[in-house]
Parts: structure tokens; C-alpha cells; sequence
């Protein structure tokens, strides 16, 4: 595993900023829970959490581009993170 600030900035961005105004920011697990949902890719909240701390391990650019698009994001603004 390896320290990534910068993938955690971003992601950290989408949690904050990407939501309904009269609700609170998802927590990890129901991020991680609806990104799963809609198909495809598997992503955990155990995962999707250590990359909000900054720790980048197994993260595939799948589960990083499946990550941005439930946030209404460009595929590559994750997945371009991890190059």
C-alpha cells in the first residue's frame, strides 16, 4: 500500500461537495453500497474508506472510474489518480 493524498483529496471533494443540499454527505458505506448497486463493480466500504484516508492498495481503475461516475464525474478523474 501506498500514501496517495492526492486520490484522497478528490475523492474526499465528491463526498462533500456531490449531494442533495437539504442532506448530509453519504457516509462511506452507503456510497460504497450504491456504487455497487448500480452494476458491474464490486466496490467495499472498507476499500472506498482507505483510499478517503489517502492509502491507495488494490484499487483497481474500474473501481476508481465506477466511483466517479456515481458522483456524476468523468471516468478519468479518478482513475487518471492511480496512473
Amino acid at each position: 500500500m501506498r500514501a496517495d493524498p492526492e486520490l484522497a483529496r478528490r475523492i474526499n471533494l465528491l463526498f462533500d461537495v456531490i449531494h442533495k443540499r437539504a442532506e448530509p454527505p453519504l457516509t462511506t458505506a452507503a456510497a460504497a453500497a450504491a456504487i455497487t448497486a448500480r452494476g458491474g463493480v464490486p466496490v467495499s466500504a472498507v476499500g472506498l474508506e482507505a483510499l478517503r484516508s489517502g492509502v491507495s492498495g488494490d484499487t483497481s481503475r474500474a473501481e476508481l472510474s465506477a466511483a466517479a461516475e456515481f458522483f456524476g464525474r468523468p471516468r478519468q478523474l479518478l482513475a487518471e489518480a492511480i496512473q
